[in-house]
């Protein structure tokens, strides 16, 4: 079995962006986008949240360096997520 390990630079460079994604969400949550148009706020945290899901799943879960199954499933997973995410907006 392959197993990877990642840099310390890569993981000091994710959790960096996971900082600056967390910032960037903390002022989309403060400003009122929804004038602009409606259902603008909710996008843009989904937007954030995904990015920051993808960093997580990619580099600390080592999606990045797994076999094609891993990557077979993690997607599945993902859009099973997106289903699940739909419907319930749908509501």
């Amino acid at each position: 079995m392959h197993h990877h390990v990642a840099e310390i630079s890569t993981y000091l460079m994710v959790f960096a962006a996971l900082m600056v994604l967390l910032v960037a969400t903390y002022i989309a949550g403060m400003l009122d986008l929804d004038h602009i148009a409606n259902g603008l706020n909710l996008t843009v945290a989904m937007i954030i949240a995904v990015i920051k899901a993808s960093l997580v799943v990619a580099i600390f879960m080592h999606v990045k360096d797994g076999s094609r199954l891993i990557w077979i499933f993690a997607t599945a997973a993902f859009f099973w997520l997106m289903i699940m995410i739909i419907l319930t907006l749908t509501d």
